[in-house]
């Protein structure tokens, strides 16, 4: 398990590069309360949730070695940054959350 959460941190800090390297990365982000739509549409950009939400929990599930068995990153992230420049390389490290999530021993 420990490999797996090696894994698991090495994708979340390229796709905190990714999004720092595409400009969607806000050093003034705060969140209050923890969104509660899917993919926090009540109250950030898909973006934003990336980093508020996502990338925090995918560090403390890599830690704890509760990582997520299942994942849809990838299409959400086709569907919300949907006209971004040069998102390519952010969708593909999205879809390998997801088909890691999917490798992962289900509970």
């Amino acid at each position: 398990m420990k490999n797996r959460g090696r894994s698991i941190l090495e994708l979340v800090d390229q796709i905190e590069s990714e999004l720092k390297r595409l400009g969607l990365w806000n050093n003034q982000l705060s969140v209050g309360a923890k969104p509660q739509a899917a993919f926090g549409a009540d109250s950030l950009s898909f973006e934003e949730w990336l980093q508020a939400v996502l990338l925090p929990s995918l560090r403390e599930a890599s830690v704890h070695g509760n990582l997520p068995t299942s994942s849809n990153l990838a299409i959400a992230g086709i569907r919300n940054l949907d006209g971004v420049p040069d998102v390519d390389r952010l969708l593909s490290l999205l879809a390998q959350v997801d088909a890691f999530a999917e490798s992962m021993p289900k509970r």
